[in-house]
């Protein structure tokens, strides 16, 4: 019996274990990757923020700085403007800011205006809370609502996933079903499913050595659905192979 032909006789229970662990592997993996490089974004911006914006006061759904406006702020890029200007009577004046580029943002006293690929919208402020926004309220505000946010992330990812990788092992289950009938190989669709479950062992394995080693590959998923399916390939020529081998033992006639 050749190795293909094991796994098909495999418990069902056992697939879904293995698809949950697939599901698991692969948010851990994301979460390694992402999460840090989100957390230390946001401690840049936390960090560095004073010394990139004035201090913002909202209240009322208006707002305000103490610096001399309107206050540009200095991007860097001719093609992307930033301004403050929170003067009475020149919420009207935020659009003439933005006529001239393509992307930017306006903080006018009642309203947040952003430009993008052309649009324009409006965001009104009335309804936001009281804040000051500094370095010193970013950060508190990073120290207390983190930790919930990245157990939401944690739950939406492995949520994710779970979902996921059961469908992929269903449509990838279509590649073995069908090739086993073109070779006139018994194979159900329920146990091509096993043999997508478990074929997806070793992309995800590879997937999360790539993300927890921060090896980058350019066009790795490329390369998970190539090995995916690579298996795949291999499973199905296993097996039609163990099917045209005898099943008996062998006899021979001597004269």
């Amino acid at each position: 019996m050749g190795t293909a032909r094991s796994i098909c006789k495999i418990p069902a229970i056992a697939v879904v274990l293995i698809l949950f662990a697939c599901a698991g592997l692969s948010a851990w993996g994301l979460y390694s990757w992402v999460w840090p490089k989100v957390g230390t974004v946001l401690e840049y911006v936390a960090g560095s923020y004073d010394a990139l914006f004035p201090e913002i006061t909202i209240r009322d759904g208006k707002a305000s700085i103490r610096e001399q406006q309107p206050h540009f702020i200095d991007t860097g890029d001719k093609d992307l403007v930033v301004v403050v200007d929170t003067r009475e009577s020149k919420e009207k004046d935020a659009l003439d800011y933005l006529k001239d580029v393509s992307t930017g943002a306006v903080l006018a006293r009642e309203s947040v205006v952003t430009k993008s690929q052309g649009q324009i919208r409006i965001i009104p402020l009335k309804g936001m809370p009281d804040l000051v926004i500094n370095s010193r309220n970013m950060r508190a505000l990073l120290d207390e609502y983190l930790p919930t946010v990245t157990r939401f992330f944690i739950l939406a990812v492995i949520l994710y996933f779970l979902i996921v990788k059961p469908l992929q092992a269903i449509i990838f289950a279509l590649l073995p079903h069908v090739a086993a009938r073109s070779y006139s190989t018994a194979l159900t669709y329920g146990e091509a499913i096993k043999l997508s479950a478990v074929a997806m062992v070793p992309p995800v394995t590879l997937d999360l050595f790539l993300d927890i080693s921060g090896i980058r590959i350019p066009m790795a998923f490329i390369i998970y659905f190539v090995l995916y399916i690579g298996l795949l390939i291999l499973a199905v020529r296993d097996l039609v192979h163990s099917s045209t081998l005898p099943t008996g033992p062998s006899t021979s006639i001597n004269p």
